[in-house]
């Protein structure tokens, strides 16, 4: 497991012998290994330690793995997690996706089910060296051309990508409409209209707020992005 050995985990686990046996696996390959034995343990270790991926049971004492994932996207924290169930409940592994994790592994795990896991994760990690973090808790998949929200993404039409991307690869300064303008049709032979502009970000900033791209006084927008 050469490819973790920098990495930070987190094991969540009310079943001791389960989260001793896991911490075990994990150790040969990562660098930091955490253990909590309730979601409360849990968080305060998240607060006090940066992590790439974690392990965590799907019921608990004190909550599910599900509460402790709504907890992290509430404090905008973006860290890959494996649930881990005693049985496939498909109602628990519905809303386990609908919160965005990494993968739900059934017990008992093995070396060969972690290492697996941690593949998935490693992936997850990799392309988020692609994501830009927006305002308003937007963020943009650079190598898709895809707008998330709460790992939900949000419809665009191609007008609307185009427009995302000259912004983005222009952070922090204000384009006016008609550079906005040839950038999206390309051709300078088609005669410039600043109202096809306003009316793209009228109709883009009604699905994603107001927050996100900036009105500058003279007909110019910026996209505010969370450094």
């Amino acid at each position: 497991m050469e490819r973790f050995s920098s990495y930070r985990v987190l094991v969540v686990d009310d079943d001791i012998c389960s989260l001793e046996s896991i911490i075990g696996y994990l150790r040969g390959g990562v660098d930091t290994v955490f253990g909590a034995s309730d979601i409360n343990k849990a968080k305060k270790i998240i607060k006090e330690n940066k992590l790439d991926v974690i392990f965590s049971d799907i019921g608990m004492s004190d909550g599910d793995g599900c509460l402790l994932i709504e907890w992290l996207l509430d404090e905008g924290l973006d860290i890959p997690v494996i649930l881990i169930g005693t049985y496939n409940n498909k109602e628990e592994l519905f809303r386990a996706i609908k919160l965005g994790i990494i993968n739900y592994v059934i017990k008992p795990l093995n070396f060969k089910k972690i290492q697996t896991m941690l593949n998935l994760c490693h992936k997850r990690l990799k392309d988020r060296e692609n994501i830009v973090n927006l305002a308003d808790g937007f963020y943009w998949d650079a190598n898709n051309n895809i707008l998330f929200k709460s790992h939900h993404s949000i419809k665009l039409t191609s007008n609307e990508i185009k427009f995302f991307e000259l912004l983005l690869k222009n952070p922090g300064r204000a384009i006016n409409t008609e550079e906005i303008f040839y950038y999206i049709y390309n051709d300078d032979r088609i005669e410039y209209n600043s109202k096809n502009i306003r009316n793209l970000v009228y109709k883009l900033r009604k699905k994603v707020g107001k927050k996100l791209i900036e009105n500058i006084y003279g007909g110019k927008y910026r996209i505010n992005i969370v450094k």
